[in-house]
């Protein structure tokens, strides 16, 4: 069994393929999950039961069939005799929360991955699902490391006068200057873009609170922690690009996109 400070994955099975892509995408950033195919042994009620109450956090991820699960609503009954955190998400887009499910999680926010297959929206419910995990006490303070985010296809649309502030002789186009014209365009964009590109929830409060009321300070901060952080050999052009489109910044995306001819 995990220690302390893991997620656990409840789910009902015909929901297993989204469950465990949205586990990886968490153990990307970082999270220490637990779900049943990889930690399941012994007795199933009480493997379950014991999980639950060692778990952080629970991820209740619901639908008609997890209503309708035995097992589901053991661990269901667990969460509330224990007293965990969870956070509800909505599996299923024709179903509304009904019985037990429903004087569990009645009335708790929820993240809704039913309409995630597309690749877009599914990095926009993970963008969701760390937001809410980190404002949950036990990890507002972790340091939580993100791999980068894979590329998702977007049509780029319009562009900015930023391509002025670039010289070809630059080994790596992203200066301080380019991230300033884009702190500039970003404003309060800049905690959304700063989650796809894995920089920490606590490393983005300590920006915040630092440059307090500065969107701009706050972003370029945040360009050049996670500058520091990639590696020699990232293709950091490339990450912010997918970065930025994931974010909802296709202005901007196209703009970086660009930088990759001149390095």
């Amino acid at each position: 069994m995990d220690a302390p400070g893991y997620i656990m994955m409840s789910y009902q099975w015909d929901d297993q393929a989204m469950v465990r892509k949205i586990a990886d995408r968490l153990k990307q950033h970082g999270y220490n999950v637990w779900i049943d195919i990889e930690k399941m042994h012994g007795f199933i009620f009480d493997t379950m039961a014991i999980a639950v109450k060692n778990a952080a956090v629970v991820l209740a991820c619901f639908s008609d069939k997890y209503q309708h699960s035995d097992n589901c609503k053991s661990e269901g009954n667990c969460m509330r005799q224990f007293k965990k955190e969870f956070i509800p998400i909505k599996m299923q887009a024709d179903y509304s929360p009904d019985g037990w499910v429903a004087t569990i999680f009645g009335g708790h926010l929820y993240v809704d991955f039913s309409e995630a297959t597309d690749p877009i929206i599914f990095e926009t419910k993970i963008y969701e699902l760390l937001q809410q995990l980190g404002l949950r006490s036990v990890f507002r303070d972790a340091e939580v490391v993100s791999l980068p985010c894979i590329s998702s296809p977007m049509t780029s649309t319009s562009q900015l006068p930023i391509q002025s502030q670039l010289k070809k002789s630059d080994t790596c186009p992203l200066t301080e200057v380019v991230f300033r014209e884009l702190a500039d365009e970003l404003g309060s964009d800049w905690r959304k873009l700063a989650t796809f590109l894995g920089v920490p929830y606590s490393k983005q409060e300590k920006m915040s609170s630092k440059h307090q009321g500065d969107t701009e300070e706050q972003a370029v901060a945040m360009f050049l922690e996670w500058k520091k952080t990639t590696k020699r050999g990232d293709n950091r052009v490339n990450i912010l690009h997918n970065a930025l489109k994931k974010a909802g910044r296709i202005d901007l995306a196209e703009l970086v996109e660009e930088l990759e001819g001149k390095k």
